[in-house]
């Protein structure tokens, strides 16, 4: 049976690559921004009809205060079946920072390379459309892991919202076992053994995104999603509690990855917005400035 230090160490790994989210400013309480984050949440919500979102006074005070406020989401109708009641873990909080330069913070570091993870570019679509094999070499006695899953941009998403909500999301794809044993051959995956891939499991579960809204006056509310399992000997409710803890972790970096956003000289490579366009390098120049402008 794993140890709980090696099982913390395994979730660390497999939430933070997918999110890359931190922390940010408090910002004030008003009513417009309470107004707007309402329309987020039912916007939010009704693009999914697997779950809604209850938003208490208190989270709605929490929220506008700065804080992060984290949600075990129910899935409907499954609550009284053991096992089965719990569709993933969202967490939401408010950065003083303009959308698009939260947004390109996000994208642009989650295409960098944790020591432990090997990953793969499988094939590209258009409006930032990536299919990726990833692979986490984990300590001793967890088995690795591996899987392969769509990255996407939701545009239908951005649209019904008339553009005002950004979301990155992933999910396995549903041909990943065959993908990979392809990939390998063909030599589109390295960096890993025959043996350590035939020896690693695939996950289970594992879903997710994040999402920006930008509520004006360069605040952005941003939400990260994940719903995973790792199988083997790893309980799902263990593997849950951790995860809310690391996504209050990973919402504790965000600050820095903007700072380096706003410092890269180069600009967005190939990064798609919401709507599935191009982010021109002058946009992303004057979101920079703007963001240096208010600190």
């Amino acid at each position: 049976m794993p140890t709980r230090t090696a099982i913390r160490a395994v979730i660390a790994l497999l939430v933070l690559p997918q999110l890359f989210l931190t922390s940010a400013a408090t910002a004030s309480r008003v009513d417009t921004q309470s107004d707007a984050i309402e329309y987020f949440i039912g916007t939010y919500s009704g693009q999914r009809d697997r779950y809604q979102l209850n938003l208490s006074g208190l989270d709605l005070e929490s929220l506008n205060a700065g804080h992060t406020v984290v949600w075990v989401i129910i899935s409907p109708g499954k609550a009284e079946l053991e096992g089965t009641d719990i569709f993933g873990v969202l967490e939401m909080m408010i950065v003083e920072a303009p959308r698009l330069l939260v947004w390109l913070a996000l994208v642009a570091d989650s295409e960098e390379l944790d020591g432990r993870l090997t990953r793969a570019v499988l094939s590209e679509g258009p409006a930032g459309s990536k299919l990726r094999y990833q692979h986490i070499n984990l300590p001793w006695p967890v088995k690795d892991r591996h899987w392969v899953i769509q990255v996407e941009n939701n545009v239908d998403l951005a649209q019904t919202s008339d553009g005002q909500i950004w979301e990155r999301q992933w999910r396995l794809h549903p041909r990943g076992r065959q993908l990979i044993d392809s990939a390998y051959t063909d030599g589109t995956i390295v960096g890993i053994t025959r043996r350590s891939l035939d020896n690693s499991i695939y996950l289970p579960t594992n879903r997710g995104s994040w999402t920006v809204f930008d509520l004006g006056r360069n605040r952005t509310l941003v939400a990260a999603f994940v719903d995973f399992t790792l199988g083997g000997l790893i309980p799902d409710r263990l593997v849950r509690s951790y995860t809310r803890r690391e996504l209050r972790n990973g919402f504790a970096m965000l600050d820095d990855l903007i700072e380096r956003a706003h410092e890269n000289p180069d600009g967005p490579a190939r990064i798609h917005d919401g709507l599935g366009l191009p982010i021109s390098r002058q946009d992303a120049a004057a979101a920079r400035l703007q963001w240096k402008d208010v600190r």
